[in-house]
């Protein structure tokens, strides 16, 4: 019995070791995620400055648009106005029309009504981004991206569209599939707004991907209504 005791003692001394080892390194991770954001912040800062005293202010620019995003993120509210939400998505777009120049147009459909109202934060920016990425950055032509959201009743629709490639049947019958398994590192934006979605609004999210081969891809979901005063 004193054997057997002296084994649980040893096994439980063993438990909380590991259990503080892993927390240890939980919180080292949380302090590398708090201070690696705000050391690219600091030096986009630093390079922005650089730009202007040099005279090249769209080096400055681009610098103050892609800090803008950072301390989105780093402050990463559950809760965003749609208005601060198009910001993230304007500084976002500010700096890929710079790389593409002429070759991408976005259209804004904006309802003013909806700009006031509330939404889960950085949902848009990845829709915008896969489209960018996945449908229009190899055409040769110009693409067309239109963003679109408007209010109907008790729900504010969201549309992210393009003109771009599109795809294959068999393709966006596989992109759903990645969007909702657990495996897969393609399209992980678009999973990571499906499963927030799907957590925060569940099936009545109504979230859809249309796409047709060389007409370009649609990405829409809805939420419903929420005022300052519900929030």
């Amino acid at each position: 019995n004193y054997n057997d005791m002296l084994r649980q003692i040893q096994q439980l001394i063993n438990q909380v070791v590991e259990e503080q080892e892993l927390k240890r390194k939980s919180d080292m991770l949380a302090l590398q995620s708090q201070i690696n954001p705000h050391f690219l912040y600091n030096s986009l800062d630093t390079i922005s400055w650089l730009g202007f005293a040099a005279g090249n202010e769209k080096i400055s620019e681009i610098s103050v648009a892609l800090a803008k995003i950072l301390r989105a993120s780093i402050k990463r509210a559950d809760m965003v106005t749609i208005e601060e939400e198009m910001q993230i998505v304007k500084n976002y777009l500010f700096i890929q029309e710079s790389r593409f120049e002429d070759k991408i147009r976005v259209v804004y459909q904006v309802d003013e009504e909806t700009r006031g109202f509330y939404m889960p934060g950085f949902l848009l920016q990845p829709l915008v981004e896969n489209s960018i990425i996945h449908g229009m950055e190899q055409e040769i032509k110009g693409s067309c991206l239109t963003i679109s959201i408007s209010r109907e009743g008790e729900w504010v629709y969201f549309q992210v569209s393009d003109d771009g490639k599109g795809m294959e049947k068999e393709q966006l019958e596989l992109l759903k599939q990645q969007c909702q398994g657990e495996q897969g590192e393609k399209g992980i934006g678009l999973k990571n707004v499906y499963r927030r979605l799907q957590l925060l609004y569940g099936e009545s999210c109504e979230f859809q991907i249309i796409s047709e081969p060389g007409q370009g891809t649609s990405i829409s979901f809805r939420i419903p209504v929420i005022k300052k005063q519900e929030r």
